[in-house]
């Protein structure tokens, strides 16, 4: 077993500490979840964002020795949200 029993003191503390360098377009969002965004009009480059993103993650991950668990991976577009609230 790796890292710090659950509800100890020192467990949020290292997290913050391996979080530190996490790749720019990566933001911690809750706990040990991460988010990534982007704003655009064209489809294919928010794909293109989003999968340097994910690239990004990765090799961090390995750089660290972490091990990732996509156990809830999401994507939104608002296209058509923001087309009919802003039209």
């Amino acid at each position: 077993m790796f890292g710090t029993s659950a509800g100890t003191n020192l467990g949020p503390l290292l997290f913050i500490i391996y979080m530190h360098d996490i790749p720019a377009k990566i933001f911690p969002k809750f706990a040990d979840d991460v988010v990534s965004v982007v704003v655009e009009s064209d489809v294919m480059h928010i794909t293109k964002e989003l999968q340097q993103s994910v690239d990004d993650l990765v090799n961090w991950s390995q750089k660290w020795e972490w091990f990732l668990i996509s156990v809830k991976p999401r994507s939104c577009c608002l296209e058509k949200l923001m087309m009919t609230l802003f039209s």
